[in-house]
């Protein structure tokens, strides 16, 4: 019985040339990564406070939790070094916006504590319910992940752009920046309640 498939076959006499397109592919998605570099400098001229950014949009990361691109503030309580607490950008990664079925793009508030013990989370998800609409306005929004389990996840909402939007804007680098740069704008309308209830002492 064969292992491998006449695909496997087909790659194999052209193996130099998919390693090169492969390479090309890495290479491609680093360049994208780094625009959020760019966004992140934006970012910190209307909200020095979110001083660090991390990028989750390695191939991996993208098939297990979606790509995510995560604006946050050093002294925010977190349990990971880079999955830290502050706003996500999702479903952004050149293999989901390329992708047959792309996802909807959207942006959430993580809390990176432990969901089983710190009561801050319950506490947060109220402060911003009652600062949601002086945000978002008549903007549509979730309050939990399509998991009913995840309380880590404070809000989720859908950008009114769409995948095709966002890779006509990579035709024009700044229009991109901006874009994303519009969205974590808003959310920094939530940074005031956060700092109030995760710097202050933890609940017990």
């Amino acid at each position: 019985m064969k292992t491998l498939t006449k695909q496997d076959y087909w790659l194999l006499k052209h193996w130099k040339e998919g390693r090169q397109l492969e390479d090309c592919m890495d290479a491609a998605r680093q360049r994208y990564v780094e625009l959020f570099g760019k966004v992140h400098k934006r970012v910190k001229t209307f909200a020095p406070a979110l001083d660090r950014w991390d990028s989750h949009m390695k191939p991996r990361e993208i098939e297990e939790w979606g790509g995510n691109v995560v604006f946050s503030k050093s002294d925010w309580p977190y349990t990971s070094a880079t999955w830290r607490t502050g706003f996500y950008i999702w479903g952004m990664s050149l293999d989901e916006l390329t992708a047959d079925v792309p996802p909807a793009p959207g942006a959430y508030i993580y809390l990176a504590v432990d969901k089983q013990t710190d009561k801050r989370i319950e506490i947060l998800r109220r402060r911003l319910a009652a600062r949601a609409s002086a945000v978002f306005k008549n903007r549509r929004i979730h309050w939990s992940s399509q998991d009913e389990d995840d309380k880590q996840i404070c809000l989720w909402y859908p950008f009114l752009e769409t995948h095709t939007d966002f890779l006509v804007m990579l035709d024009d680098e700044q229009s991109f920046v901006d874009c994303i740069a519009k969205h974590v704008k808003l959310l920094s309308g939530f940074i005031p309640v956060m700092d109030d209830v995760l710097l202050k002492r933890k609940s017990t």
